[in-house]
């Protein structure tokens, strides 16, 4: 004897328990975007979910267990972007140009050390690899921060990071954790660093203005050296890195 077919619910109950599916899986879509903002939101540093344009420099130098890392080489640099000569903000919060070693050009506010590194490979401050962030100041709209790439040779795992900032003059050791956390502004103490004695040789740069020719790069923060090895470096290692920076570039607009 043949069973019953079932028959399919129907009435007043049938169309509850649809409007409650129907929630149900409204409500699962709105748990899954607000745990993937969540997430994004928390891996997005202040710099990155709410950006600001900003414009400065610094001389930046990485020896990787005795190797000094040459950011002129092409997979860390950047084409030159016509929007640096304006108050636009950039594309990219942090690059290297024209083929210059050393000179890093910062144009987001409240950039840290930690996304300049995780920039180029060394990821101290969390998040996927390939991104620094998401900009949250155009919502609903999300826009995704890659990094520029993986171009920093990987470190041993036993290294340490040592890091100095100074001139030829003199130098003094840093805190690991404030290059990596601080606002680089606020690292290199909020005001410019004299550049002697390189300044015998170059003029003083000039400060940014629209009537005024700039002609070597301008507001230069600083110098810092970061040694990535097993022991401490010895300060005649230490000193010969701040003998070999590199003299201010010709740059248009300050770029």
């Amino acid at each position: 004897m043949n069973e019953p077919t079932p028959s399919t619910p129907s009435g007043p109950g049938a169309a509850t328990l649809m409007l409650r599916g129907l929630v149900a899986a409204a409500l699962g879509v709105v748990l899954i975007a607000g745990g993937w903002l969540g997430y994004a939101y928390a891996f997005s540093p202040r710099a990155i979910r709410q950006p600001a344009s900003a414009h400065y420099h610094f001389r930046l130098q990485i020896i990787d267990n005795g190797t000094s890392v040459n950011f002129a080489d092409t997979k860390y640099q950047t084409p030159f972007d016509k929007d640096i000569c304006t108050a636009a903000l950039t594309k990219e919060p942090i690059h290297f140009h024209d083929h210059l070693d050393q000179f890093v050009h910062v144009h987001w506010a409240r950039i840290t050390g930690g996304l300049l590194l995780k920039n180029y490979g060394w990821n101290f401050i969390g998040g996927p690899n390939d991104t620094l962030g998401y900009r949250f100041d155009q919502l609903p709209h999300l826009t995704r921060i890659p990094a520029h790439g993986a171009a920093l040779p990987k470190v041993p795992s036993n290294a340490r990071y040592y890091v100095y900032t100074g001139s030829r003059d003199g130098y003094q050791e840093r805190k690991w954790n404030d290059f990596i956390t601080q606002d680089l502004r606020d690292f290199f103490a909020a005001k410019k660093t004299s550049l002697a004695p390189l300044e015998w040789l170059i003029p003083a740069a000039s400060a940014h203005g629209d009537d005024e020719k700039l002609t070597q790069l301008n507001d230069v923060l600083g110098s810092v050296v970061i040694f990535a090895q097993k022991d401490r470096p010895t300060a005649a290692q230490i000193q010969d890195r701040f003998n070999h920076l590199v003299p201010l570039p010709e740059s248009s607009c300050g770029g």
